[in-house]
């Protein structure tokens, strides 16, 4: 959800017909705005992801065509749910005292990352879904920092040239002046 900026109910969905490996990117079919597309993740989730179907999914449940399923209670064999997935995550946060953290939490974040780390909006909505460039708004949350330092490296490209860097352009340069009667 983190890295993919998936969506909760997107994860759950994951089937192994969508998952291409060669290219560690994910097919999402179906999402919130009704449009396919493809995510994908970098080296050490799809390690994770490898792991987890080698040693827990292995062979277990083959008639289930989603990846992630649960091994225990009631809702054994059966696919993941996405209040199932939202509950884990509450336990796991209560037990490390993390406070606000849920599911969205890891889409949200991940959109910021992308964003800070200089990925290209376009290329962002493109993967988290998303068409208009106004819709990834709520999702960064930039650090005072960040903000700082790209202020810093704007204001580098807007200090004055020194006098003795100036240079005419070329096409103006070999324009050659006339006089008007």
């Amino acid at each position: 959800m983190w890295v993919s900026c998936l969506r909760v109910s997107e994860v759950v969905a994951i089937r192994f017909e969508d998952l291409e490996c060669s290219c560690r990117r994910i097919h999402i079919p179906t999402s919130k705005g009704q449009q396919a597309r493809m995510v994908f993740m970098d080296n050490l989730t799809f390690s994770i992801l490898n792991r987890y179907l080698d040693e827990e999914r292995q062979f277990h449940f083959p008639e289930i065509e989603q990846v992630f399923v649960a091994f225990k209670g009631k809702a054994r064999g059966r696919p993941l749910s996405v209040n199932a997935v939202q509950k884990m995550i509450r336990y796991y946060a209560e037990k490390c005292r993390l406070k606000n953290v849920h599911a969205h939490r890891f889409r949200h974040t991940g959109i910021s990352h992308l964003v800070q780390q200089g990925m290209p909006e376009p290329a962002v909505r493109s993967m988290v879904g998303h068409r208009s460039p106004d819709s990834l708004t709520p999702y960064l949350h930039l650090s005072d920092e960040f903000v700082a330092k790209e202020f810093e490296k704007a204001q580098e490209a807007l200090k004055p040239m020194p006098i003795s860097k100036w240079r005419m352009p070329d096409d103006l340069r070999q324009r050659k002046c006339t006089k008007r009667a």
